[in-house]
């Protein structure tokens, strides 16, 4: 429950912290929350088939999906992104809010991934 002192503090922590109040508005948007919650960010040197095997076993529920997919974006600078999403019983990728959800940042992939991938920018796990 608020109360008038939890108020206080709270626009003292904003004002001290010049924190504007559209950002704030935003951050405190309910799918921002969900987003923070179920999408990963992850930064790291090299990704493999197995990682992302393992994120797709760690979330998939045969219930609610038919399979998953990976796709890759390579930048000019080298810079791989990697997207993992579940698959739907509609053959939907999830990639609302409130939907698991993967992204890596990498320099480079292992060979499996990038047999996997082939000419492709995408895979699809069933």
């Amino acid at each position: 429950m608020v109360n008038n002192a939890m108020m206080e503090k709270l626009l003292k922590f904003i004002k001290e912290n010049d924190i504007d109040l559209s950002a704030l508005n935003e951050m405190l948007n309910a799918d921002t929350f969900l987003m923070a919650y179920y999408h990963e960010d992850k930064e790291q040197e090299s990704y493999s088939f197995m990682e992302a095997i393992s994120w797709i076993k760690k979330y998939f529920d045969p219930k609610l999906h038919t399979s998953a997919s990976i796709t890759k974006e390579v930048r000019q600078d080298g810079t791989i992104i990697l997207n993992c999403c579940l698959i739907n019983k509609d053959g939907e990728a999830l990639t609302r809010p409130k939907d698991r959800f993967l992204r890596v940042t990498t320099r480079n992939i292992c060979q499996d991934l990038k047999d996997n991938f082939g000419d492709k920018d995408m895979i699809i796990i069933q």
